[in-house]
């Protein structure tokens, strides 16, 4: 990776793989004994690309995303998003590329209670301290391209589970995220829902032209992405599907 590069985390690389990780490992210390976690890790993935992490409870999965996504760092080994390396970032500087250009989409919605649908989704773009009424106006829009143009101003208890899980989809695209992370988006969805949640982040996908990384224990999900890879005991086992 270019010095250039590393220097500034805004500056996207032009050509190959948008993601890079290159021998991850994690480990936890629990009083006298260790857990390995993640066991060098080695993934390359795609600009554009829908690709889904699949394996048991258990077997890391959560863990790898929340490194490769820049929430939490390594024991060791690196991870390069557009030419940067989020881990030779000050913490300050990695908060701020997150912001900008990582999206995020978690099982259990982590939407603010007393926030309304629209003042969840622009938070983010309020952050960024971009301009107020551009930020609602975008999220609005945002809200009703999932289908919640009339749910605006509903507060998270006023919403059903899927209809919380696409005002967190609303919410990670706010700020044009280049990558979208989604660990488990259809976990706390009956099957009817989940469907139509998946259904969703896909259009979405493709429609933007982002890439698309989604962590779940259901095959049958994970095989709408374009890759699929397995994930056992900390290492990739094997990949179950490619486009």
């Amino acid at each position: 990776m270019s010095d250039a590069g590393r220097a500034n985390p805004f500056t996207a690389a032009a050509t190959g793989p948008i993601l890079v990780a290159r021998n991850l490992h994690k480990t936890y210390s629990l009083d006298v004994s260790r857990v390995d976690v993640l066991k060098g890790i080695e993934l390359e993935v795609a600009r554009g690309e829908s690709a889904a992490l699949v394996g048991a409870s258990g077997a890391g999965k959560s863990t790898l995303m929340h490194i490769l996504g820049g929430l939490d760092r390594p024991t060791s080994g690196g991870v390069w998003l557009d030419g940067v390396s989020l881990y030779e970032q000050p913490s300050w500087q990695l908060t701020r590329l997150r912001n900008q250009k990582i999206g995020f989409v978690f099982q259990a919605y982590q939407l603010l209670p007393d926030l309304e649908a629209v003042e969840n989704v622009a938070l983010a773009g309020w952050i960024a301290r971009r301009p107020a009424a551009e930020v609602r106006q975008r999220a609005e829009a945002l809200l009703a391209s999932v289908g919640l143009g009339d749910r605006i101003h509903h507060r998270p208890v006023e919403l059903s589970g899927g209809e919380q899980q696409r005002v967190a989809i609303a919410r990670a695209l706010i700020n044009d995220p280049v990558i979208l992370f989604a660990d488990e988006p259809t976990g706390n969805l009956d099957s009817a829902t989940g469907a139509g949640v998946m259904e969703l982040l896909l259009r979405l996908q493709r429609e933007r032209g982002m890439t698309l990384i989604l962590v779940t224990h259901e095959v049958a999900v994970a095989r709408q992405c374009q890759r699929v890879l397995e994930i056992r005991d900390g290492a990739l086992s094997g990949v179950l599907k490619t486009q």
